[in-house]
């Protein structure tokens, strides 16, 4: 597979790469998958468009047209934390619209990467960890179901054992620093590999 475009959207998981960490290239996971797809194709088109604090409709409404627009083969979807933590939380909308993402995207015939989230237990007070994971279960039930439907590349950063270390987040306990920018990438290369047959050898 040799994309020409790819365009990530998302919240601040995508937008930015929270703190440093000593001896590891401070790097956003989608600037790390952009910079091993152009192995494949140095003239790859990369546009990242996530934003702090989006939610889920926040990403289809300002994000999405403008990624629709660029007509991209390759899509990365990461979001759905903002929609969890909202008091408004509400299981058939976010469906509902990531539902109508990915079927907009794979009618255009691009590569679909959809995401489960980071296990925040390790860094959640008692009180909020219990609500936060179930909701984050309904979440992931949902990007399972969809991701099968549309036939995605669905990353599953939920089970990766390494992301339920608490050294993965920032001090400010929200964001994930860059040693877990660094895993998500890694899992993405791994999941794009599994599901399109590139030589792993090359994205490592």
């Amino acid at each position: 597979m040799r994309w020409k475009h790819f365009v990530a959207l998302g919240d601040s998981i995508t937008a930015s790469m929270g703190d440093s960490v000593p001896g590891i290239e401070s790097l956003r996971w989608a600037d790390r998958i952009a910079g091993a797809l152009r192995l494949f194709n140095p003239d790859l088109g990369y546009e990242n468009l996530a934003q702090h604090g989006h939610t889920t409709h926040d990403v289809y409404t300002q994000q999405y047209p403008k990624a629709e627009a660029l007509r991209p083969d390759l899509v990365s979807i990461l979001c759905g934390g903002n929609d969890v933590l909202s008091p408004h939380w509400s299981p058939s909308l976010y469906r509902d619209t990531l539902e109508t993402m990915f079927q907009a995207f794979k009618m255009q015939n691009a590569t679909v990467i959809s995401f489960t989230l980071l296990n925040p237990t390790s860094i959640l007070p008692t009180r909020l960890a219990a609500r936060t994971c179930a909701r984050l279960e309904e979440a992931h039930v949902i990007v399972r179901d969809l991701s099968a439907m549309y036939q995605c590349v669905c990353v599953d950063c939920w089970h990766l054992a390494s992301t339920h270390d608490p050294q993965i987040w920032s001090v400010d306990r929200k964001h994930p620093n860059a040693l877990a920018h660094q895993l998500i990438a890694a899992e993405v290369k791994r999941c794009l590999s599994q599901a399109t047959g590139l030589d792993p050898r090359l994205i490592a």
